[in-house]
């Protein structure tokens, strides 16, 4: 139960995506990318984030779940999204 929040922001190459999830909740996110390789998570490689599960790859989108918190995500955008 309370307010979730999302922002994102476009530049030539990455793309800066902020979310924020309520006490008791998780989430599905969606991040366009090549692979998750092309992801960070608040400066470091999301496979050394805590609270965050890669669930895999989906039309050139990485998959996770995330638990209750704040969260700043940066991708490398796919050329195919171009």
């Amino acid at each position: 139960y309370g307010r979730i929040e999302s922002s994102w922001e476009l530049t030539d190459k990455t793309c800066n995506y902020r979310f924020v999830v309520p006490a008791n909740t998780t989430a599905t996110v969606y991040i366009p990318a090549s692979n998750e390789n092309g992801v960070t998570l608040n400066g470091k490689p999301t496979a050394k984030a805590n609270g965050v599960k890669f669930i895999g790859m989906e039309k050139n989108k990485a998959v996770y779940v995330v638990g209750s918190g704040g969260y700043k995500f940066k991708a490398k955008i796919p050329s195919s999204v171009k």
